[in-house]
């Protein structure tokens, strides 16, 4: 064989060869996805052909085999391998959001200090609602005059509730404050033997009322604001042994009237006031032993009737409103009497020695 043919077989030996280790080069490459930022690098670069020859050299100077083509992922710009930055971007895709901070647990001492803490909250807020609901309670029946119903309801419909209660739970208080009675309604009062006692804040009763309170067995305390009470009705009431409390301001008794109730052997309290008064009432109200307290409204006594009035044995308060008293008398009263309560038109005298702040 000649050398031509021969170094013709050895071209064409390694020219195989290279093939092989190039294909071989080419199967064990990964390949990068198509659409990925290395594949469409790769496309827009040129393309670098590597030759048969060129392989064998590599081979034969101890250099890797390895072949480029334009299908072969290039290396970035960065210098880093495609691969490489394509894990890169994967981790930075996969990275798991940040955990939320868990809510931090309450020792045992704090659950029970926010338990004591939300009821005192609830127990101010239902105080606050009770306190307003009571307000506007109040405040619908204070602009009530003398001549309007309550909410409408006519008083002698809330006088026959008032004593249906009374009646059926044997009640010892009968106490008028936000409509007005009078004498129409008060005989039903009759069937209530248990009451002991009755007030009358607003309307007026008269005598003919006073027949049917003094049937009363218990009856100790009896207040009747504006009603013109007159000696036939002190009469009745001198025949309630129980009484020992009577406010009559607005009466219209004389001292005839008042004489009659030196009978009432328990009576403690009297407040009365007539036009129909004058000092001579004095002499009767000192007939009454019992007595410990007098409030005499608008009744012009003098020195001497305050004289006659301090003479009691078992007085223990003196209210004189629109007296005629002079500074000499009080000046007596105080001097000789210092362990009297006084008050003098609803105040202390600035020489009370018992004198004190009333709220």
């Amino acid at each position: 064989m000649s050398r031509d043919t021969q170094s013709d077989e050895t071209q064409n030996d390694a020219t195989s060869a290279g093939e092989r280790v190039a294909r071989s080069q080419e199967r064990s490459s990964p390949k990068p996805d198509a659409g990925s930022p290395a594949t469409a690098a790769a496309d827009n670069a040129p393309a670098v052909v590597s030759t048969p020859i060129d392989a064998i050299e590599r081979v034969l100077g101890g250099e890797s085999p390895a072949v480029e083509t334009k299908d072969a992922p290039r290396a970035s710009a960065a210098g880093a391998p495609p691969a490489a930055q394509a894990g890169a971007d994967s981790s930075v895709e996969n990275e798991a959001p940040p955990e939320e901070p868990q809510p931090r647990r309450l020792t045992p001492h704090q659950m029970r200090r926010r338990q004591r803490q939300q009821r005192i909250v609830f127990a101010a807020v239902l105080a606050i609602i009770f306190l307003i609901t009571l307000w506007g309670t109040r405040e619908v029946f204070t602009n009530i005059d003398d001549k309007d119903d309550v909410l409408g309801i006519a008083p002698y419909v809330l006088f026959d509730q008032m004593c249906t209660d009374v009646k059926k739970h044997e009640g010892t208080k009968l106490h008028t404050t936000y409509f007005a009675v009078d004498d129409t309604m008060i005989p039903q009062i009759r069937e209530m033997k248990s009451l002991k006692t009755v007030i009358f804040d607003r309307g007026a009763v008269t005598d003919r009322s006073i027949e049917s309170i003094a049937t009363l067995p218990e009856l100790e305390h009896l207040r009747l604001r504006l009603s013109p009470i007159s000696d036939k009705g002190l009469e009745a009431l001198s025949k309630v042994e129980t009484l020992w409390y009577l406010n009559l301001p607005h009466s219209e008794c004389t001292s005839k009237g008042v004489a009659a109730l030196a009978a009432l052997p328990q009576l403690r309290q009297l407040r009365i006031g007539s036009p129909l008064l004058g000092n001579e009432v004095t002499r009767e109200i000192a007939s009454i032993d019992s007595l410990r307290g007098i409030h005499l409204i608008g009744v012009p006594i003098t020195d001497e009737g305050l004289k006659t009035l301090a003479a009691m044995p078992h007085l223990e308060s003196l209210y004189l409103d629109d007296s005629a008293v002079t500074e000499a008398g009080w000046q007596w009263l105080f001097r000789e009497h210092p362990h009297l309560h006084v008050h003098i038109d609803q105040v202390h005298h600035d020489r009370d020695p018992k004198a004190h702040r009333h709220h």
